[in-house]
């Protein structure tokens, strides 16, 4: 079963088409990685998930419901979605506990006496246990070594484009799209232990 869909998912900023039709699913307990070169898409299409970026056109289901549908309780819907940003989203003047239990005080309306042992409990088992345990996560990363780790499945954007996915072994070892064996090619040039 799929708990993510992407039908034909377009995103535009002004004259940049950030997003061409994207199409894809993620299932259940699947932990999915997204990798593409830099401002190619990866970072508006998971923001898309929650509304952080609203879409042009197309569709996406979470769980089953068209996410823009209307009558959607935006507030309601967002409080079953984990999200972590880069550290650039974090609130520098707060601790990581106290980023982390931030939504489920202002959102849900947890104590934050619950909401900061819910954390930390959180932040107990970050980030590869999570996967272990089953969790749904689509993971944006450079991180070539923890996508070919964790992940079941690995995405790769070019331009807004989706060009290929594949499980992470034949992903890295046979990739089919010449971009991403430019991108593979790029990416040994510039870190170490690939």
């Amino acid at each position: 079963m799929q708990i993510i869909r992407f039908s034909t998912v377009n995103r535009r900023y002004g004259e940049h088409q950030a997003l061409t039709d994207v199409t894809a699913g993620v299932k259940k307990g699947e932990v999915v990685v997204i990798c593409d070169p830099s401002g190619s898409g990866k970072s508006t299409l998971i923001r898309t998930v929650n509304r952080l970026e609203e879409i042009k056109s197309g569709v996406i289901h979470v769980n089953g419901q068209d996410i823009h549908a209307p009558g959607l309780r935006i507030n309601d819907f967002r409080s079953g979605i984990g999200f972590v940003f880069q550290s650039f989203n974090l609130f520098a003047h707060l601790s990581v506990i106290e980023n982390v239990r931030l939504a489920p005080v202002c959102v849900t309306g947890r104590s934050k006496r619950e909401a900061r042992e819910h954390a930390a409990a959180l932040l107990d088992r970050v980030m590869k246990s999570l996967a272990r345990d089953g969790m749904t996560m689509v993971c944006v990363t450079h991180e070539m070594g923890f996508a070919r780790e964790v992940s079941d499945c690995v995405w790769f954007m070019d331009s807004g484009v989706f060009l290929e996915e594949n499980a992470p072994e034949a992903f890295f070892t046979a990739p089919q799209h010449a971009r991403f064996k430019a991108f593979l090619s790029d990416l040994r040039v510039h870190q170490d232990g690939f």
